[in-house]
């Protein structure tokens, strides 16, 4: 399942932030984390946390693949990023550098994990308790002073393999307080 762009910050999420279903997607295990307001989300973020925000990321488990062991959801969770590209991402305006340097903004979850799933999830997927294994690009970002910010991040996976592909471009306004 490929997750792209979606903030992940541990926060409260402002009421007027409610992730919604890309019900339109060509392959129902890619989902795009959106907002009712044109791909802008909100979060209220604490003074003081960090925040966390794939830019292109990809998750599988064994809800997706039941048959897969752990070696096949490493190898498989990773595939995709490899093709990615396009990266980008900007706080407050300012261009983060160097999203191409895998040593740098690359990553994985460096251990299966327990993932669970509610029954209607946004990733068309059916509920339950699975392993999971995660890749890919991120943004750690360090605490952001207290205001408003506003965090852009973009980018796509243009892969031979068809189930790979895709994009996303996704703003969000951090308020920290």
């Amino acid at each position: 399942m490929y997750i792209l762009m979606f903030l992940s910050c541990d926060t409260e999420i402002a009421d007027e932030y409610t992730p919604i279903k890309n019900k339109n997607a060509a392959n129902p295990k890619k989902a795009v984390v959106t907002s009712p307001n044109g791909g802008k989300g909100v979060c209220i973020n604490p003074i003081g946390k960090a925040i966390f925000i794939p830019v292109i990321a990809g998750e599988l488990s064994t809800l997706e693949h039941p048959d897969f062991k752990d070696a096949q959801l490493i190898q498989e969770a990773g595939a995709c990023d490899n093709y990615s590209k396009n990266r980008r991402a900007e706080i407050d305006g300012i261009n983060v550098d160097g999203l191409n340097d895998p040593l740098t903004f690359r990553t994985n979850s460096s251990h299966i994990f327990t993932i669970k799933y509610a029954d209607d999830n946004i990733y068309n997927v059916k509920g339950g308790t699975g392993r999971a294994f995660s890749d890919g690009w991120y943004l750690f970002i360090k605490p952001l002073p207290v205001d408003e910010h506003r965090i852009h991040v973009a980018g796509a996976i243009d892969s031979p393999d068809p189930n790979c592909n895709s994009n996303g471009d996704v703003s969000w306004i951090i308020r920290v307080k």
